[in-house]
């Protein structure tokens, strides 16, 4: 695989529900002489939740990364909820240009 970007999409049907799965990891990894910057891959699941825009639900991650002291496990587990909608309005004027209402 690339070291540039790692990221695989899939489609599923769980429970009459149709989900997308993301899988991937954060690049890029950091190795250098000073420093050490890891990342777990990961994967993302999202639903439709208005029937019309995909969210994640959740992200999970369990890899061992290998940092110069040792390996270390990472487990993690995020989880979306209570999404809202959000709505504004707004204008960009240049120069004197008022907007007349």
């Amino acid at each position: 695989m690339s070291n540039d970007r790692r990221q695989q999409t899939s489609l599923r049907r769980s429970a009459g529900k149709r989900a997308s799965s993301s899988q991937g990891q954060t690049v890029p990894q950091v190795r250098s002489l000073k420093q050490v910057n890891l990342f777990p891959r990961f994967t993302t699941v999202r639903y439709p939740i208005d029937g019309k825009h995909w969210f994640p639900v959740y992200t999970h991650a369990d890899d061992t990364l290998d940092f110069r002291t040792g390996p270390q496990r990472i487990r993690l587990t995020i989880r979306y909820s209570n999404y809202k909608r959000f709505g504004s309005e707004s204008s960009v004027t240049f120069g004197k240009q008022q907007e007349k209402e």
